[in-house]
């Protein structure tokens, strides 16, 4: 009897924390669900960003850097800017970069968002620079991977101050479009030998 009611009160306890962990746990699948950053969702058509078209067009590529708008923040964190990149009139990857020094804040809205990265290739550490003498920040790089969306974490804190650190949002069904415009441009390339 007695290890009835102590196997019952295990059942409970077990329960609350499952519950805690549904309710405050994200994972990458808030990743793709998001499909993006803010109203920048991935696969859209150019068209849908006619209003930021001050774009570099390179080859087939084109890329859109927005700055200083209602969208340049994340909580407190100012964002440097927006940089978007389409292929083939969809975008396919966003860039949101901000200054280094914010690497420990958004580091930990994106666990709270969508979990413990996937990949956490290495943290940041001091190396002695040679060229400088001094001690230099070296990257900080973590990725988070859902089924249709990756998201990169990266930043080389060694320029300091003047130092960025960007989230990469890309598609995989982006990558395989890139992949194979790199391709074909390879194969037109080596024709032209």
């Amino acid at each position: 009897m007695k290890n009835i009611k102590l196997l019952k009160k295990c059942q409970i306890v077990l329960f609350f924390l499952l519950c805690n962990v549904a309710l405050h746990g994200q994972t990458t699948n808030d990743l793709d669900i998001k499909n993006g950053f803010k109203i920048f969702i991935l696969g859209s058509s150019l068209e849908n960003y006619k209003q930021y078209d001050n774009g570099l067009q390179v080859g087939a590529t084109k890329y859109i850097t927005i700055k200083n708008t209602e969208h340049n923040k994340i909580g407190d964190i100012f964002i440097d800017y927006i940089k978007l990149e389409f292929t083939q009139n969809k975008l396919v990857s966003i860039q949101v970069s901000m200054n280094y020094k914010y690497r420990t804040d958004i580091y930990d809205i994106l666990k709270e968002a969508y979990g413990l990265p996937n990949i956490k290739a290495y943290d940041e550490h001091h190396e002695y620079d040679v060229n400088t003498g001094k001690l230099a920040w070296i990257a900080t790089q973590a990725e988070w991977a859902g089924n249709n969306v990756s998201l990169k974490l990266w930043g080389d804190g060694s320029f300091g101050d003047n130092s960025n650190i960007t989230l990469t949002f890309t598609s995989k069904d982006a990558a395989k479009i890139i992949e194979n415009q790199k391709n074909n441009s390879i194969k037109k390339a080596s024709k032209e030998l």
